[in-house]
């Protein structure tokens, strides 16, 4: 026991030491962030290991975040993940692990934030989580040096649907870049044997779109796009369209076709 106590003060003195806490406004903003990517990820299918949805959406959990890495564990999630930090936004994962009670990062008597230290690499003295390297959808990789200096930390409580639920909030979206995004795709496609090309409804903090495209010669397509602040324009991310790629592109267009929000059929 009063070694625990120890351990305690020794964590709040480190935090003290090694933390600053920006005002509320950014710590808020961070969470809507993390809120829309897991949104998007129920939606997509494309979810940390471990995760899922409380029975009515709440979930805890403990932040910690550097300059360049966004990391959290939530007990409630069931998922420990750490994303890449993209200047004020939260990128693509990295690497995530179940939070499971008694299993490392989230041991027995861990509170949620010793479990983000371990987790983070930044409590020397917690076991740290055994690194699980993500694949994003089209394949690539981020790395980042744990543990940086000017870390901040928190806790907070969030609010997810479950996946029903959010196929009916993307339903009703109608964003503002829609017609931008359908006169760039009509330019950009133009002449490139496509018969049609769906979008599904998107919010604009969504990290990609993913579009489908009927090319009656060549084969179906699905397509990733995003929107390139530096650059001002769409950017394709990635694609697939081989045969060995038709059992995700089926899988994709079964998931973009229930949230269609505009078709573009060329000549």
């Amino acid at each position: 026991m009063f070694s625990r106590i120890l351990c305690a003060v020794a964590a709040v003195s480190w935090l003290a030491a090694q933390t600053s806490r920006p005002n509320d406004a950014a710590l808020r903003r961070l969470e809507r962030q993390l809120t829309a990517v897991l949104r998007w990820g129920i939606l997509w299918g494309n979810l940390p290991a471990g995760f899922r949805v409380t029975g009515d959406g709440s979930a805890r959990l403990a932040i910690h975040r550097t300059p360049n890495l966004f990391s959290f564990c939530s007990p409630d999630l069931g998922t420990c993940a750490e994303y890449a930090m993209e200047g004020r936004k939260i990128g693509q994962r990295n690497r995530s692990v179940p939070c499971v009670s008694g299993k490392p990062p989230c041991s027995q008597g861990m509170n949620d934030i010793e479990s983000v230290l371990a987790f983070a690499g930044a409590n020397r003295q917690a076991p740290a989580a055994q690194k699980t390297t993500e694949r994003p959808l089209f394949g690539g990789t981020i790395s980042g040096t744990l543990g940086s200096p000017g870390a901040i930390i928190w806790t907070a409580t969030i609010k997810l649907d479950n996946r029903a639920e959010t196929l009916k909030y993307y339903q009703q979206l109608r964003p503002a870049e829609l017609d931008g995004l359908r006169e760039w795709l009509r330019t950009h496609l133009r002449g490139a044997g496509y018969k049609s090309v769906t979008i599904p409804c998107f919010a604009s903090s969504d990290p990609k779109i993913y579009v489908y495209g009927d090319r009656p010669e060549r084969g179906p397509i699905v397509f990733s796009v995003f929107w390139d602040e530096e650059s001002e324009e769409w950017v394709e991310a990635g694609r697939l369209d081989r045969m060995e790629d038709r059992a995700q592109i089926d899988k994709l267009k079964s998931l973009i076709e229930p949230i269609a929000c505009s078709t573009i059929r060329f000549d």
